[in-house]
């Protein structure tokens, strides 16, 4: 009995993220700015990723745990979402740098606005 009810309470998570990731998506396509990055577009916002995870663990590194968790909550999806036809420069820009920008910083070690600026501009 006690499996089955974990078997559905699994059935039940696996939907409701496929439910959210669904949502997410529409909720990006109505951005005007939603396409697939080219492949400029694409190397420029690895480069910000690999700046990211580098600022990460130097922010871990100096005791501003919070901060680091706060910065790769920012970048999480970005792998996997460069690669969908519905990125949106805009979402990205909106909905997780603005909010990390938003945070009292323990000290903020790049631009990632600016860098997000020039990603735009190779349109």
């Amino acid at each position: 009995m006690a499996a089955r009810l974990w078997a559905l309470a699994i059935r039940e998570l696996v939907a409701d993220r496929h439910r959210w990731a669904d949502a997410l998506g529409h909720l990006r396509m109505m951005h005007p700015d939603s396409q697939l990055p080219n492949e400029e577009q694409r190397k420029k916002l690895c480069d910000m990723l690999h700046h990211a995870l580098v600022d990460i663990r130097m922010l871990a590194a100096s005791g501003h745990g919070e901060q680091a968790s706060d910065l790769a909550d920012a970048f999480h999806n970005l792998p996997q979402e460069i690669w969908l036809d519905y990125f949106s420069i805009s979402f990205f820009r909106d909905a997780f740098l603005v909010p990390y920008y938003r945070k009292p910083p323990a000290r903020q070690p790049r631009d990632y606005i600016a860098l997000l600026d020039e990603v735009e501009r190779l349109r």
